[in-house]
This record gives C-alpha cells, sequence and structure tokens, in this order.
C-alpha cells in the first residue's frame, strides 16, 4: 500500500506545498497564495490522470485569470455594484467586474500560511489559514473572519474542507464558496457529458445578477439547460449559471464524463448551490475545463432578503463547506 507525503514546491515566485502519493499515482500543489490548489492528479486503471485545469503558467497566476481553483471568501460570486446592507449598515468592495459588481471575495489573492502538515500510509493534509478579514479592517468588510482551507489527498481523492470562524463581537455575513475547474486530458467540455443534482436555474439579469423574489429560480426541465437525473451533453453550450434545489441528505454530486476517454469526474459537496461555467468568455483556454463550482448560496446572496438569515454568523460561531474531487470508476 503507497503513502503519502508532502514536500516544499515553488511556482513562479509563489511557495506552494505538494502533496502526493509516495507511487506517484496521485499529486496535488496547492500554492500558498491563495490557498490556490494548481494541479490535481489522480489514479486511474490506466495510469495517472490530470484532472484539473489549473493555472498554466506564473504569469496567469498573478492576474488571477480566470479564478482558477479560487477560494470564495467572505462571498462567492457575484455582489450587485459591489455593495451590500447588513444590520442597517451599509458596505463597498473596491474589487469589481466590468458590469460594476465585485466578484470572487477577497481572499484569492490572500497570503495563507500552513497551520498543519501531516502525512500518514493513508493520506496527506494540508491545512492553511489566513489573518486577511481577522482584523475587522478589510475594505468593505468591517468583520473578524478568521478561515482555513484543509487539503485531504488520498485513495479517495481529494478533499477541500473551508471553515470560517466568527471571531468578533458582532454577527458577519459570509457565504463560502471554491471555483476549480475539471478537465480531460485538455479536450474540448462541449463534447462533454454533464450531470447536475439539481433541475431548478436561477434567472439573472444582463449583469448575471440574479433577479428579485420567485422569478429568480426557474424550472429547467426538459430543455437543454437541465443536466439534473441522467445528465446530457453539453453541445456547444455556454453557461454561466448557478443551479439551485432543496436541500439534501449526504453529498451533493456533480458529474463530468468525457465520451474520448471514457474519464467521468466527480465534484461532490457538502451543501449549497452549483455555478457552472464553461469558460467561454476568458481571454484565453476557453471551453478547455469546466468550473464546477461548490457555493453555498446565489449570487448576490448579501443583497437577497429571504437569505439574510442563511449567511448570518454569530459572534464565535462557526461554518464549514466541504468539497471533494474524484475519478469514477468506468463500470466496464
Amino acid at each position: 500500500m503507497a503513502g503519502y507525503h508532502i514536500t516544499e514546491g515553488q511556482f513562479g515566485d509563489d511557495p506552494t506545498r505538494i502533496l502526493s502519493s509516495d507511487d506517484g499515482s496521485a499529486r496535488a500543489e496547492i500554492a500558498l497564495r491563495g490557498a490556490t490548489l494548481l494541479s490535481l492528479t489522480l489514479p486511474t486503471a490506466q495510469g495517472p490522470e490530470s484532472v484539473l485545469g489549473g493555472y498554466n503558467d506564473p504569469a496567469d497566476f498573478t492576474a488571477l485569470t480566470g479564478a482558477r481553483s479560487a477560494i470564495l471568501a467572505p462571498y462567492s460570486n457575484r455582489l450587485a455594484g459591489g455593495q451590500y446592507t447588513f444590520d442597517g449598515a451599509t458596505h463597498a468592495f473596491a474589487r469589481r467586474d466590468k458590469d460594476g459588481n465585485s466578484l470572487h471575495g477577497l481572499v484569492m489573492d490572500a497570503a495563507w500560511y500552513p497551520v498543519r502538515e501531516t502525512a500518514d500510509d493513508n493520506c496527506s493534509i494540508l491545512e492553511l489559514a489566513t489573518d486577511k478579514l481577522l482584523a475587522g479592517d478589510a475594505p468593505g468588510y468591517p468583520f473578524q473572519l478568521a478561515l482555513k482551507a484543509r487539503f485531504t489527498l488520498s485513495r479517495d481523492g481529494l478533499r477541500l474542507d473551508l471553515i470560517a470562524t466568527n471571531q468578533g463581537a458582532v454577527s458577519a455575513p459570509v457565504g463560502l464558496g471554491w471555483h476549480p475547474y475539471l478537465e480531460t486530458r485538455g479536450h474540448d467540455i462541449r463534447d462533454a457529458h454533464l450531470t447536475l443534482p439539481y433541475h431548478q436555474g436561477v434567472v439573472t439579469d444582463e449583469r448575471l445578477i440574479p433577479l428579485a423574489g420567485a422569478a429568480s429560480v426557474t424550472d429547467l426541465s426538459g430543455t437543454e439547460s437541465d443536466f439534473s437525473g441522467e445528465g446530457q451533453n453539453i453541445n456547444g453550450q455556454a453557461i454561466d449559471r448557478c443551479f439551485v434545489g432543496s436541500a439534501q441528505p449526504g453529498w451533493i454530486s456533480s458529474r463530468l464524463h468525457d465520451p474520448a476517454t471514457r474519464l467521468t469526474l466527480e465534484l461532490a459537496q457538502s451543501h449549497g448551490v452549483v455555478q457552472v461555467y464553461t469558460g467561454h468568455s476568458l481571454p484565453h483556454r476557453q471551453y478547455d475545463g469546466l468550473a464546477i463550482e461548490p457555493n453555498e448560496f446565489m449570487p448576490d446572496a448579501f443583497n437577497r432578503p429571504e437569505l439574510a438569515n442563511a449567511i448570518r454568523l454569530g459572534p464565535g460561531r462557526e461554518r464549514t463547506l466541504s468539497a471533494r474531487v474524484r475519478i469514477v470508476p468506468d463500470p466496464t
């Protein structure tokens, strides 16, 4: 039985940690900047397979092009106009997209540091922490939030536990997420088969901000955008949509199947919604990986009255969003 270990690495100017099995069949490299998963290789019967579309080079990582494998906190996806009101006070974030929205939280370029590095016969575990939001002085976010990202590499694949703890004296708005791109040997994902856990989709305006109230969710059953049940082929669609549904017991599973290689990748999450993005609007590498993003809430959650209680994290309280990536064995 292969054991596991952790070594130090480098990606351009950025230090990394490499989690790997002793036989070389499983490997994950994580940059300390942003707690960013740069690459992931998992074992198959035919040999190791690269299953993650990470940054191709340090320049793209510096630019954060595509927010590849970004940790999303204290909010995920978009925030309308970069503003929100919480407990009577209005706050504004500086980071904005072309439509004037804030995007992808505040920590994907933050400094993270190891607080745990262990390896044994069964797995390797790397736990990173950041103090970016701990002082309560982040622009637009005057709350004291401690964040940890725990990566576990084992024979079951890679697991991420994203842990938020409110260390302040008042409640804080929190919505966690992750932004990995799954890929199958660099094949164009427009030919792939996608299976999602939900048949409802979020309806947005031209800024990709959900509509207000009940109009924000529609039933996609029987349409080309319905990937629930047995799923369907992407068929060249350009997708940037949040899929939602009722809470489910156990892990919530999304799958990407490449008919050319017969490889099936699964991204499962502990709870929340699934944001899917085909990468069609990126400056390069369009459609060579599919972003299947486990998020706690739909975009613009901080501005939605129906989510006011859900986003609230009380003083001293902790919340964890877990996700895992694995290769589903081919039954043939």
